[in-house]
């Protein structure tokens, strides 16, 4: 399976979709439309995924707030 416009997108973008960042219109277009790029976003959902259970600590309160817990 080959994307179906090599080089429209980077993974870059792809990651800063999955953050929920703003990407251009396009990306998510490509992304409806290309079987292959929605495979690799979903394997980066699924890395993301991984990590996250893994790091269970990974949304830690800043210090000043596990300060305030004495």
């Amino acid at each position: 399976m080959e994307c179906t416009k090599p080089g429209a997108i980077r993974d870059e973008e792809l990651l800063a979709y999955l953050a929920g960042e703003n990407v251009r219109p396009f990306v998510v277009q490509h992304l409806a439309e290309c079987q292959h790029c929605s495979s690799q976003m979903a394997a980066y959902q699924r890395v993301e995924l991984a990590l996250t259970s893994k790091l269970y600590r990974w949304d830690c309160p800043p210090s000043q707030v596990l300060g305030e817990y004495q």
